[in-house]
C-alpha cells in the first residue's frame, strides 16, 4: 500500500488472490495481494502485475473476523445448488472499510 500512489486508475479497494489448498500435505501456496482496477493500467509499475479474472465466481460479504464462516457457506451452496467450486483456480477476497470495522467479500470460482 505504500506504493499505491504508482498505481494509476486503482479503486482503492484492496484484493488478496489464493492459491487453492490442493490436499493436507498442501500447507504453503501463492498469493497476490493488491488493489481493484478501474481498466487495465497503460503501464505497470516496476515489480509489479496486472492481473485479470475474467470467469464466474459466487460471491458472499460480511464481517472479516467471519472470513472462515464465510468460505464454508459458499461451499454449502455450492454444495445445495448442484455447483462446484473450481479448486484449480484463485479464491479472491477483496476488503472494504466501514464505520464499525473492515468487512471483506469473498468470491470462490
Amino acid at each position: 500500500m505504500n506504493r499505491l500512489k504508482e498505481i494509476e486508475g486503482h479503486t482503492g479497494v484492496e484484493v488478496a488472490l489464493y492459491e487453492p489448498k490442493k490436499g493436507e500435505q498442501h500447507l504453503e501456496g501463492e498469493y497476490y495481494v493488491g488493489v481493484m482496477m478501474e481498466e487495465p493500467p497503460s503501464q505497470t509499475p516496476d515489480g509489479m502485475e496486472y492481473i485479470n479474472l475474467s470467469r464466474d465466481y459466487v460471491s458472499i460479504r460480511g464481517k472479516i473476523g467471519e472470513v472462515g464462516t464465510l468460505h464454508a457457506q459458499l461451499q454449502e451452496f455450492a454444495e445445495e445448488t448442484n455447483g462446484k467450486i473450481d479448486s484449480n483456480d484463485w479464491i479472491v477476497e477483496t476488503y472494504h472499510p466501514t464505520e464499525t470495522g473492515e468487512e471483506v467479500t469473498v468470491y470462490l470460482p
